[in-house]
């Protein structure tokens, strides 16, 4: 059986994975966003919605999160 002292070990291991893991994520969608921010800009006032959604795996609400980071807006 662990002790206590194995288990808190346990614990603050897989509390640095999640940090490490959430710090890749946010890198991740700042990069994404800033491909469909690019995006936005080249394509017609109006379209764009229409350009993710054959474009794009990700939802258009997704995409909008995205550019979201990528702005720094994160709440």
């Amino acid at each position: 059986m662990p002790t206590l002292t194995m288990l808190a070990g346990e614990i603050n291991d897989a509390h640095q994975e999640v940090q490490r893991h959430a710090k890749g994520m946010l890198l991740e969608a700042k990069r994404a966003g800033e491909a469909l921010l690019a995006v936005k800009k080249e394509i017609p006032h109006g379209q764009f919605k229409a350009w993710v959604e054959a474009n794009c795996s990700v939802s258009y609400d997704t995409a909008k999160e995205y550019m979201r980071v990528a702005k720094g807006c994160v709440t």
